[in-house]
């Protein structure tokens, strides 16, 4: 593509960790920090689960709307030819208070003790949590990795337009919600699959 540029009008847009739609909480798949609210929102509600790791590094998290949003404005936006634009969070909660607010929002206890990344990785291998989600080490790693994004290219376009990722806790309701939902779902279709064996 950089190749490219020259002769194809070409802007880059690469988002952060994308999750579900900040309006709804819907989302096409279980993976990355759905993993973290799986694992919690299935936790019995008087457990307090252990932070995975530290919980002090960022966990930079974009809904999806938002992602389109920005990316369409800033395919629309002359000034963006040529330029890599970075979707994030200007205020990224840390892992720890992402994890407070889905504990929260999902009826269960705040977190209590830390284990250690090893340990962690083996707990996000929890039977069950398979069949929603794909393996979690690319996502533990984000949770044990201080990153940060140079924004700067976006927020010059997207301020002007009046596109602006919302805060994690305006929306983290309606993505546990649909977490909820979806587990019940299961549920249901799994109980409702069983049958009863007469020579029982």
């Amino acid at each position: 593509m950089r190749a490219a540029m020259p002769r194809v009008p070409i802007a880059v847009v690469r988002p952060s960790i994308i999750i579900g739609d900040s309006r709804t909480g819907e989302v096409d798949r279980f993976d990355g920090p759905y993993l973290l609210v799986l694992l919690i929102v299935t936790s019995p509600p008087d457990f307090a689960l252990p932070l995975l790791g530290t919980g002090d590094a960022p966990l930079n998290l974009v809904p999806i709307d938002f992602v389109a949003r920005a990316a369409w404005t800033i395919g629309r936006d002359p000034r963006a030819v040529g330029k890599t634009f970075h979707l994030v969070d200007p205020a990224p909660l840390s892992m720890r208070r992402v994890f407070e607010v889905v504990a929260r929002a999902g009826g269960r206890r705040m977190p209590r003790g830390s284990i250690p990344a090893n340990l962690a990785k083996a707990l996000l291998r929890t039977p069950g949590l398979e069949r929603f989600a794909k393996s979690p080490r690319a996502f533990l790693d984000t949770l044990v990795t201080s990153v940060s994004y140079d924004a700067r290219n976006a927020e010059q376009i997207l301020a002007g337009a009046g596109v602006a990722c919302p805060p994690f806790e305006s929306y983290a309701d309606k993505i546990v919600e649909y977490v909820q939902l979806r587990v019940r779902e299961r549920r249901a279709k799994k109980a409702a699959l069983e049958i009863d064996d007469p020579l029982v």
